[in-house]
C-alpha cells in the first residue's frame, strides 16, 4: 500500500469521525432547543479535557517508544521492534482521530441539563422500579462492603485506566480502520447511552437508599454524590455547564460499564490475548459500581447491551462509509470493520 492510498484512506476514516459526532452534535442541539434547554458548542472545560487525554497519550507514547528504541539497539534480532511496535512509528494518526472523539464526548455534558429540564415535568425517577428488583441484592452488599477503598480507586481511575487502554489499542491495533472504530462507537455509546437516560432517569442506589452507604462517608465518592446531590436539586438554569459534567442522572445504562466493554471488545479485535486482562477488568469495574452506589447491577447489563448496540452499528457504518469512499459497491466491501484499512478501491 503506498502512501498516497494510506493518507487516502486515513482521512476517509477521519472523515467517519467527524460525520458520526457531528450528527450527535447537532441533533442534540436540535433536542436541546425544542425542550428549552442551553446548549454550548465548547465547555470552558473542553480545552483541558482535551489536553489531559492527549497528554495521556503523548505521555505513555514517549515512555513507550523509548523502551522499544532502547529494546531494538540492545537486544538481538530486535532492530525493526520500533517501526512494528513504536508509538510514533504510526505518525499523527492517533492523534488525529482521537482529538475530534474526544471533544464530541465532553459535549454530551449538555445533554444532563436537558435531562434536568424534562424531570417532574416530562420525566420521573424510576429508582423505585429498580430497587424493587435488587433491593435485596443491594441491602446484601452493602451489609458486606470490604475492601471499600480498592473498590474506591478502582473505580475512579477508570479514565486513566481508559486512556491506558486506548494507547494499547493504538500500538497494538495499528490500523486506522480498527481505530476509527472504536472511536466512532465511542461517541455512539456516549451519546446513545444519554439520550436513553432522558427517558429513563435513575440516581442510583447511592442517591435513593443513602443510608446504606454511610461506608462511603469522606471518601471520593461519598464527596462525589454529595455535589452530584446538590446539582439534581437545583434549578438547571442555574446549573453550569461545566458543573453538568458530573451527570448523575443517566444511570442506566451505565456508561462507566459501556466504555470499559467497548474499549475491550476492541482491543480483543486487534490480539485476543488481551482478553485474559480485559474481562477481569470490565467484571471488577461493574462490580465496584454496585459496591459503591453508583449504579443498580442491572446498570451494568444495558451498558454491555449499549456497547454491543454501537459495535453492531459501527460495524455496519463502517462497511458502508468505507464502500461509498472507496467506490466499492456495498458486497465488496470488508466484512470486519477492523480490516477496513486493507480494502482497495
Amino acid at each position: 500500500m503506498n502512501a498516497i492510498q494510506s493518507r487516502r484512506e486515513g482521512l476517509t476514516h477521519l472523515a467517519l469521525i467527524l460525520a458520526t459526532g457531528g450528527v450527535s452534535l447537532v441533533s442534540t442541539a436540535l433536542v436541546a432547543r425544542v425542550v428549552g434547554s442551553r446548549y454550548s458548542f465548547w465547555l470552558d472545560k473542553t480545552s483541558l479535557l482535551l489536553a489531559f487525554a492527549l497528554g495521556h497519550i503523548l505521555l505513555w507514547g514517549l515512555l513507550w517508544d523509548g523502551a522499544t528504541f532502547t529494546t531494538s539497539r540492545l537486544l538481538p534480532g530486535r532492530r525493526g521492534l520500533w517501526r512494528r511496535m513504536g508509538f510514533f512509528s504510526l505518525g499523527f494518526w492517533p492523534f488525529l482521530l482521537m482529538a475530534p472523539a474526544v471533544y464530541f464526548v465532553v459535549q454530551t455534558a449538555n445533554i444532563t441539563l436537558i435531562s434536568l429540564t424534562l424531570l417532574d415535568s416530562v420525566t420521573q425517577w424510576r429508582d423505585s422500579f429498580f430497587w424493587a428488583l435488587e433491593g435485596g441484592l443491594i441491602t446484601w452488599v452493602t451489609e458486606h462492603a470490604f475492601l471499600v477503598l480498592a473498590w474506591e480507586t478502582l473505580y475512579h481511575s477508570a479514565w486513566t485506566i481508559e486512556l491506558g487502554a486506548v494507547f494499547l489499542l493504538f500500538v497494538i491495533g495499528r490500523k486506522p480502520g480498527l481505530l476509527a472504530s472504536f472511536f466512532v462507537s465511542f461517541i455512539l455509546i456516549f451519546y446513545l447511552g444519554r439520550l436513553i437516560g432522558l427517558v429513563t432517569p435513575v440516581m442510583g442506589p447511592g442517591f435513593f437508599r443513602p443510608e446504606l452507604f454511610e461506608y462511603l462517608n469522606g471518601s471520593p465518592s461519598g464527596m462525589a454524590m454529595e455535589s452530584i446531590a446538590r446539582l439534581m436539586a437545583m434549578d438547571p438554569a442555574d446549573v453550569t455547564l461545566n458543573a453538568a459534567l458530573l451527570g448523575g442522572v443517566s444511570a442506566m445504562p451505565s456508561l462507566h460499564i459501556a466504555m470499559v466493554g467497548l474499549t475491550a471488545y476492541w482491543l480483543g479485535v486487534g490480539n485476543r490475548k488481551t482478553t485474559f486482562f480485559t474481562v477481569p477488568w470490565v467484571l471488577t469495574v461493574w462490580a465496584s459500581t454496585v459496591m459503591l452506589g453508583w449504579h443498580y447491577a442491572l446498570d451494568g447489563a444495558g451498558g454491555l447491551l449499549l456497547a454491543a448496540g454501537a459495535i453492531a452499528m459501527t460495524s455496519w457504518m463502517v462497511r458502508r462509509w468505507t464502500a461509498a469512499a472507496l467506490r466499492l459497491k456495498p458486497h465488496q466491501s470488508v466484512a470486519d470493520p477492523s480490516h477496513a484499512f486493507q480494502a482497495r478501491p
